[in-house]
């Protein structure tokens, strides 16, 4: 009975949140109206106190280990992707570092059919694109634009493989790559580079300090749900490896992103 009333207050607190949203939305669009930056910051520091509350109502269940510390700075980040909840790892970073409320991912444009969650996403600055890189590269150039016009402070989230790992994805992975001669992987996918290197060529017109290389390392073979962490009392745990490396720094993006996923393959396959 406890059990079902702990989950049942974690059902209403969603609820609550949501609602939250509708008011977040018609002072941000009001605002935005006057200054985006202001906009965008504003959003985000609310934002950001939902997901305080958030994660303390839920009390969610996953341990987070490994050095993670970052520096505050405006980074690029590129990661693994294997769990539907690594999007609450990487938020728990950066939230530590104090700069959860910087964070803009790279989403799906099939989210506009998901609303008041869409707008919401809109007043944060998110990066939303269809996945069909001729439609997308004008975006991708004009939202970085758009983050040095407006010194909007930015965590940008790339997840290069483009989809969550599964082993079935892992043999079309293997597919593509037996096509166009490129290194098979056993932890990862191939990772898409176009985005990245499209992104880096106009760093100049941003301000992005470093790529934040984060490997997310999942310690149990079968990997939690959502659900799961969400509403029961299965705990995940997860390691983290980071590793930084300034912009400037970086001359060929692809090769690059290929180092970055030989070692992400790497350390995966030494914490099996």
């Amino acid at each position: 009975m406890k059990i079902f009333l702990e989950k049942l207050l974690c059902v209403l607190a969603i609820t609550f949140i949501y609602i939250c949203l509708v008011p977040y939305i018609f002072i941000g669009i009001s605002v935005r109206l006057v200054n985006k930056r202001l906009s965008v910051i504003m959003t985000s520091y609310w934002a950001f106190l939902i997901w305080y509350f958030f994660r303390r109502i839920l009390r969610l269940s996953y341990v987070i280990k490994g050095n993670h510390n970052l520096k505050k700075k405006n980074y690029l980040v590129i990661t693994n992707h294997i769990g539907s909840f690594d999007f609450m790892i990487i938020n728990d970073v950066f939230y530590e570092n104090g700069m959860m409320k910087n964070l803009k991912y790279i989403v799906k444009d099939q989210l506009k059919y998901v609303p008041i969650f869409y707008q919401t996403i809109c007043l944060l600055n998110f990066l939303i694109l269809k996945r069909n890189f001729e439609e997308d590269k004008n975006k991708i150039i004009e939202f970085m634009k758009s983050l040095a016009k407006n010194e909007i402070p930015a965590c940008l989230i790339l997840y290069p493989e483009g989809t969550r790992f599964t082993e079935e994805k892992k043999l079309k992975s293997w597919e593509f790559c037996e096509k166009t001669g490129n290194q098979k992987f056993n932890n990862v996918l191939f990772p898409r580079f176009k985005g990245l290197k499209l992104i880096g060529s106009t760093v100049d017109q941003s301000y992005i300090d470093e790529i934040a290389d984060i490997t997310i390392i999942h310690k149990e073979k079968d990997v939690p749900s959502l659900w799961q962490i969400l509403f029961t009392e299965i705990k995940g745990e997860v390691e983290i490896d980071v590793k930084t490396t300034p912009i400037k720094d970086i001359s060929n993006f692809k090769e690059f992103l290929l180092e970055s996923f030989r070692r992400k393959d790497l350390i995966l396959e030494k914490n099996k």
